[in-house]
């Protein structure tokens, strides 16, 4: 089922965690004990396994120091080392899994988990230019936070930038800290299954998008509005500094364009995008799996502020309406996948942008975590 191998001598604090390497796993997907971290694969509560055949999601490991060591935490140098060693077959199982979560790696420290990801897993930095939600850089232009939109509002599941022509092919998440109060988990869902399911159930509709793809839309207003899960501004999205850099980046990624005049006080001059039809499918991997990969139930149902009307914010590639029906049925069928685990501090998500949605949901009290994107 899994392809972890487990560790040389037990951990310590998590001597009976299960482990259940296969025996025939490669090299390059067996993971290996460092020093100062030992590594079990976990069962946790939300993780989903469906018992046919089908990687179970995501692939849950917890580590800790070794038997008789004297530190009772791994320090951010020993996990970044540990990433190192283990780089090729972290990305593997990341690639068979569709995503990897990791529980005891990391000190709840922002720069701890920016040397995992630029030192230890070695990941080329994806800038965050072309995406609608309000982020702040925390580390560099490596990491920053997660969707600053209110904690009442809930982000739809979503592949991240795939309302754009090009998006990061890897995603880490980060919890600094969970929800004080309740809630906040960041769900994830499958999207090769999800398109079966979908193909199955919906064929005329997923054949239209494969044939026709998706255009996206939304009127942006300059600066950057935190109440919206998808305020961020014009400026920021495209990074430019005046209407002729904004024209000129939209030109170049084949985008049309209105100029709408003046939004609300302090939200400067308001422009209209229209994305060229994207790819609302992609093939995955060597086996012929076809993965869901798109943004329209995001924009279907959450891109809504007041300059945007969800059902207006995307259409198929023709310019037609998408069935609503069939929409609601992507909602449905997007639960049906989905894997949630709580957060605990210092947690890690490694996701294959490729392979599988995320989102958030809503919580109560405040919630810091963390993102970083690569190419």
């Amino acid at each position: 089922m899994a392809s972890a191998a487990p560790p040389k001598k037990p951990c310590a604090a998590e001597a009976d965690v299960p482990t259940s390497a296969a025996a025939g796993d490669p090299p390059l997907l067996t993971l290996k004990d460092t020093p100062d971290v030992c590594v079990r694969e976990a069962s946790f509560p939300g993780q989903r396994d469906w018992l046919d055949g089908t990687p179970v999601f995501p692939l849950c490991l917890v580590a800790s120091p070794p038997e008789g060591h004297v530190s009772d935490s791994i320090s951010g140098v020993a996990a970044t080392a540990w990433a190192t060693a283990n780089r090729a077959a972290l990305s593997g199982l990341v690639r068979r899994h569709g995503a990897l979560f990791v529980r005891g790696l990391l000190p709840a420290d922002a720069h701890a988990f920016g040397s995992l990801v630029t030192e230890g897993l070695a990941l080329e930095n994806f800038p965050y230019v072309g995406g609608n939600a309000v982020r702040t850089a925390v580390v560099g232009d490596v990491v920053f936070t997660a969707n600053e939109s209110p904690p009442e509002r809930v982000i739809p599941f979503h592949h991240e930038l795939a309302q754009t022509p090009v998006s990061p092919s890897w995603i880490l998440f980060f919890c600094v800290h969970p929800a004080t109060v309740s809630g906040g988990e960041t769900p994830l869902a499958l999207s090769t299954r999800v398109y079966s399911q979908l193909a199955e159930a919906y064929p005329a509709f997923v054949q239209q998008l494969a044939e026709r793809g998706v255009s996206y839309r939304r009127v942006m207003s300059e600066y950057d509005r935190s109440a919206s899960a998808i305020g961020r501004g014009w400026r920021a999205t495209l990074n430019a500094t005046s209407p002729e850099e904004a024209e000129e980046a939209l030109a170049a990624k084949g985008y049309t364009w209105e100029w709408l005049g003046n939004g609300q006080p302090g939200h400067g001059r308001l422009l209209r995008e229209v994305s060229p039809p994207l790819p609302a499918t992609r093939p995955v991997g060597d086996d012929g799996a076809v993965a869901f990969f798109n943004q329209i139930y995001a924009a279907y149902t959450g891109w809504t502020d007041e300059y945007n009307t969800p059902a207006d914010c995307v259409r198929d590639g023709a310019g037609g309406s998408l069935d609503g029906e069939a929409m609601a049925a992507v909602g449905r069928v997007l639960e049906d996948c989905a894997a949630r685990i709580a957060w605990t501090p210092g947690d890690v998500m490694y996701i294959d942008n490729r392979r599988a949605y995320h989102a958030r949901g809503t919580f109560k009290g405040s919630r810091r975590v963390l993102a970083s994107l690569a190419k």
